[in-house]
């Protein structure tokens, strides 16, 4: 069906006073997908804390909903070999909750535990890998691109005292 969903198909004709410009829907949907992760790695930090202080295993299924929701949105953007690393983290999990139904006599709390463990390295992982993209701090100072800007600066730092 063509027609008045033509716009849509194609991001250069999206382009007007509805929806702004290219560049500006771009920017709006980065600042959304920046605010959901925001909310997930909040979220993750709260039932972290959960599932260390009350290690059982709907705390540690919240843990993994939470950490591998945020790999879903993430893994287009980190590097290949860091997402490997991450996979098999998530796979070395897999083994161990399946020994948690085991009939093997395994030591249940040791084995959440270990879980515990493997979801914390993911979780560093998973934030190094943003970092690398500066995706939560950037430490650069802007580079000054006149002697305006040097000026406006100086001009800052004496209004602040």
């Amino acid at each position: 069906m063509r027609g008045k969903y033509d716009k849509y198909l194609n991001p250069d004709k999206i382009a007007d006073e509805e929806y702004g410009s290219p560049e500006e829907i771009s920017s709006h949907s980065s600042l959304l997908t920046n605010r959901r992760l925001d909310i997930m790695f909040a979220r993750l930090d709260e039932v972290r804390v959960e599932a260390w202080t009350n290690t059982c295993i709907p705390t540690i299924k919240e843990f993994y909903a939470v950490l591998s929701g945020i790999h879903n949105n993430i893994f287009p953007l980190i590097k290949v070999e860091d997402n490997a690393k991450i996979i098999k983290g998530f796979n070395q999990f897999n083994d161990l909750h399946k020994r948690l139904f085991a009939d093997d006599g395994s030591d249940k709390h040791l084995i959440l535990n270990m879980i515990l463990q493997i979801f914390d390295q993911i979780q560093r992982m998973m934030i190094n890998s943003l970092q690398e993209l500066q995706f939560f701090f950037r430490l650069q100072r802007k580079q000054m691109r006149g002697m305006k800007e040097v000026l406006e600066m100086y001009a800052h730092k004496r209004r602040l005292k």
